[in-house]
Formats: C-alpha cells, structure tokens, sequence
C-alpha cells in the first residue's frame, strides 16, 4: 500500500542540516527548556494521539486543481478532481468510503484514452489522483510518520521559537536516519505549552522509482483541552518531473487542499441512541384559537417534515453545517430581495451551508442550500444575493419536495449515499420558469444597480467551467451552476445579467471577478459550525494575486482551547506587559 502514497503532498523549506545538539530553547518563564525534553515528551504525545484517533470517523475532502503557467496571472488552473468521503483510522490501509460515485471498473482503459501526448506524466497523476485516493493516502499526511517517529529514526535540530496565531511554538528541522524508506523530511512546530505536534511541512523520502511523493504543509487546530486533530493540508508541486509507472516521462503542475472535519459523527450516533429523555419544564403552547388544521395547512406541514426530515439526515452526516450566523447573515440578504419583491411566504424561508468545495446552490423545499466554496469565492453582496435568488424563485414558483421523505424510515441510509438518495439538484421543474423569475427578483431588489457586478462574476463561472468541472458542482449535484459548454453558448438565464457586465479581464487588478477558495469561511474541524473570517483588506501587487477559484495556501489561526480549571488560573494571573 505504500506504493499509493506518492500522490499526497505540501511545502518543504530546506533546512541547514546539522546533527549536533540543539542549544536549550528559553521559555517565556524564568526556566530553561532543553531540546531534547521537548522532543521527548513531543514523541509520547504524538503516540497517544495515533491511538486516540482511532475511534474518530471523520469527513476528508481533498479538491486537486492543475496548474499551467501564465506570464501575467501566475498559476491558472486547466484540470480539477475531487475525493469526498469518510476516514477510519482503524482501516485506514483497506477501507475507502467515498461519499462520490465509485469509478468504472476499467479505469486503464480510460486512461490510457485520456493520455496527453504533451504531457503524459501529467495526464497519469491526474487520472490516479481522482481514481486512487485512498485513505492510506491521507493519513500519511495527517502524521510525519505515525510508527516511528522518534529520536531512533530521527535527527531533530532545533531552530528558533514562533508564534502560530497565538500559539508559541519551537520549530525543529526533521531528517531521517539512514536506510528508513518513505520517512518524513521536513520541519515541525511543536507548541510550547504541552508538546503538541501543531504543523509539520516537507515531504516523504526516498522518493521512489516510479513516481514522487508530493509535498505538503500540514496543520492540526486545538478542539479540546489537550486534543490537537488534523484539520487542513496544503499540497503544491511546481514543477515535478520525473517518470511514472507505465514508463511516461513528462511534469506537473498542480495545487491541491484536503479538509478534515465531523470529528463527533460517531459520538452523534451514541448520543442520538442513548435512552435518557429531558422533560421540558415549561412548553408554550403556539396553537392557535382554531382547533385543526386547513388541508392547505397540512400540506404545508407534510412538505416542512420532508424537508426538516433531509436537512437533519444532511447534517448527520457531516455534509450540511448546523445552524448558525453565518445562515443568519444569508438569511439577511433573503429578506432583503422578499421586502423589495412584495413577497410573503408560508413556511418562512431558510438558508443553510452545505460544506463541501464545489460550487452548488439548490432548494430543498423553503430551505436554500449554498456551498462552502460557493460562499468564499463570492466577490461581492450581488453575487451572493444572485446566488439566493436562484433557490428564491424555485420555491416561488411553487419547486416541490418529494414528500416521501417525511416518513422517517427512507432517513435509514448509510452516510456514503446521501448526495445519491436525494438527488440534489438545482430544481425538476422547467427551469426556463425559475431562470426569468430569478433575473425578475435581481431587477426588483435593492442590487438592481449592480447588475454588472453580478454578470461579472457569472462571466468568470462561465470562462472557468470547462477547465473546472468539479468545481461548478457536476461532482455533487446533477446540474451544475454553470454547465460545460463553449463561451459562446451561456444558459439563457445568464443573458439579461452578463449583458450588463463590463468586459472580462483576468489581468487587471481593478476588476475582481472573483475571489480565491477559503477566502469567506473557516470551518471548525471539531463542532461543523461555520464563522466568518475577519481579514484586513490587501491591495493587490499583481494580477498574479487574483486568483479567482483557485487553490491556495491557508494559514489557520491557531489558539488554545483552555478547561474551566486553566481559564480560572489565567484569571488570577496579572496581565501581561
């Protein structure tokens, strides 16, 4: 199995290697910390950690985009792949539960139909990446090596002391001792306070006959007291070369980040299972003066339990993000473009956040569904109320659920068939009625003069979708946002809004068309809550530093999560100077 490993990566900073033992490192505090204690107590903790994550089954989601130089914009993506599915540590070298569909069984077939003859190398690591992405795979860059990693197989030198977020850190270069085959190479963080391993950044060596492994930039957050898990890789190759394993020499060029998060699904599980019952004290009663229900009313409830019944088994799974302020501020927006349109809808509308990259925005019945990716690479408040809009107008004119999920008995479904069982989609009525409808609600509400923004940001969609197709959604919904197709052949709702639209310039630092991936959201690995991320505003240098849907380097804000007892303590600590 370790032959898969090679297609898993992150940054390497070459260090100045030197084998002597590190000087002590000076704490904050008036006493010395050596070295080789920390690294000590560093190896005892990262083994608890192996063990302690083995009864966590948690989402991985991996999203791969090539790359191709460009004199002006830097890196542009041509080709994307995407893996979606859960992670036991338990069987991590056998079991694969991927949330996508699996792929055809005559997979050599295909890829040989699909090598490029420019770039064959390429071409190979590409189709083995969205076809092979196994979960041995991804818990080798979830720990440098989580058998061995010790001072046995490993020199460690220590370097300096940083601060990740507000977390100080030491920070040792890591190298292997000879004749250890697939071991890590790179630098570590380990935080000051308790040892834990936060962030290590390198690679796997040796590098192997027939392909490479790729490297990559591996960060764990704080959830518990004492708890760091894995929650963000970044992997980034600018120039691989070499030769695979069908005998192709050739490069590549790719960018890629893998999400980890639903760190609590199985103890949700237990906990939906357990018997306790809690008897409310005081229940209002919200019945009105009548003493039923109109059939209309009934209806109404039928569809709201179909609907409520989907969105709990959504975020059961991990996939839907419970509710919080970031579906407030959607929410916010949805009522602005009801009030400006005169509408009053029964049951109210409301939105929630599907957590996963791609680009999709459906309805499920009065509950309007956008993406994790849809919302960070958002340009704009237009954009987002366009995107609104779109579920808006299916339940205006009157989109149905399918009611057969009110009873409770189709939620018996494993996590893995979720996206499958209800059939997601952007809506199964004619969608030329919704398309009008939902240029109609843009041209009445209080965006109606910042159209052009709007058409802007679909005109980027559209210039990107055939390079990005898992991007724009075709890997999770059955209608993508914005189908593959030639420039010249738009879908007819994005007429009236790209008209509007100034031209198109990727290279001009004046126009953001849009944002790059991770730019709105930051997602908590442990809880599935999301938050906005409050950043400076940055000008840009270059076009260069647009990047408009593409993947780039996230740095999390790393802090401590403190028990009651260590908040206490801080408390009758005087303040720092």
């Amino acid at each position: 199995m370790r032959r898969i490993l090679f297609l898993l990566g992150g940054c390497l900073v070459a260090p100045s290697w030197g084998l002597a033992a590190a000087p002590p490192a000076t704490s904050s505090s008036s006493h010395a910390v050596s070295a080789q204690s920390v690294i000590k107590a560093m190896v005892v903790e990262e083994r608890g950690l192996v063990l302690r994550l083995r009864k966590y089954h948690p989402i991985v989601e991996t999203y791969i985009q090539n790359l191709r130089p460009d004199p002006k914009l830097g890196n542009v993506p041509v080709k994307d792949h995407y893996y979606l599915g859960q992670l036991d540590y338990r069987q991590a070298l056998e079991k694969d539960d991927s949330y996508l569909q699996k792929p055809p069984a005559n997979w050599k077939k295909q890829l040989v139909q699909r090598l490029d003859p420019l770039n064959p190398l390429d071409t190979y690591l590409a189709s083995f990446y969205s076809m092979h992405f196994l979960n041995a795979g991804f818990v080798s860059m979830l720990f440098p090596d989580p058998s061995r990693f010790d001072p046995g197989s490993y020199r460690f030198r220590y370097i300096r002391q940083e601060f990740l977020g507000n977390v100080r850190c030491y920070v040792f270069n890591v190298r292997p001792r000879h004749g250890i085959k697939g071991a890590f190479l790179g630098r570590i963080w380990v935080e000051a306070r308790h040892d834990h391993l936060v962030r290590f950044n390198g690679t796997f060596v040796p590098q192997m006959t027939f392909g490479r492994y790729f490297h990559f930039d591996s960060w764990r957050v704080n959830v518990r007291p004492g708890l760091w898990v894995p929650t963000f890789v970044y992997s980034e190759e600018s120039d691989l070369r070499g030769t695979s394993l069908f005998g192709f020499a050739g490069h590549a060029r790719f960018a890629a980040e893998t999400h980890i998060w639903g760190y609590q699904l199985n103890r949700r599980r237990r906990a939906s299972t357990a018997s306790q019952m809690i008897v409310e004290g005081a229940v209002k009663d919200h019945a009105s003066s009548s003493d039923g229900y109109s059939p209309i009313e009934a209806e109404r409830l039928w569809q709201r339990e179909a609907e409520n019944n989907v969105l709990h088994r959504l975020q059961k799974a991990g996939m839907l993000a419970p509710p919080g302020p970031v579906d407030k501020m959607l929410e916010t927006v949805v009522n602005n473009l009801e009030i400006t349109n005169h509408l009053n809808i029964e049951p109210a509308v409301r939105c929630r956040v599907l957590l996963v990259t791609p680009l999709v925005a459906f309805s499920i019945g009065h509950t309007i569904v956008l993406s994790r990716g849809l919302i960070d690479v958002l340009p704009d408040e237009p954009s987002l109320a366009l995107m609104l809009a779109r579920g808006l107008a299916a339940i205006v004119k009157g989109e149905p659920i399918d009611t057969k999920f009110a009873f409770f008995d189709r939620m018996l479904i494993p996590n893995d068939q979720v996206f499958k069982k209800f059939q997601l989609r952007l809506g199964r009525m004619e969608q030329s009625k919704i398309d009008r409808e939902t240029v109609a609600l843009m041209q009445r509400s209080p965006y109606k003069n910042q159209l052009g923004q709007v058409g802007l940001f679909l005109e980027a969609m559209r210039a990107r979708a055939k390079a990005l197709p898992h991007l724009m959604g075709s890997a999770i919904i059955s209608a993508p946002l914005v189908k593959q197709q030639p420039a010249s052949h738009s879908a007819a709702w994005l007429q009236p809004l790209l008209k509007a639209a100034p031209p198109l310039e990727f290279a001009s630092v004046k126009q953001i068309e849009a944002l790059p991936l991770g730019s709105r959201l930051q997602l908590s690995p442990w809880s599935d809550g999301l938050s906005l991320l409050k950043t400076p505003p940055i000008s840009l240098m270059s076009a260069a530093e647009k990047m408009p849907f593409q993947v780039t380097p996230q740095r999390p804000y790393l802090h401590r999560v403190q028990s009651p007892s260590e908040m206490a303590v801080a408390d009758t600590q005087p303040a720092a100077r």
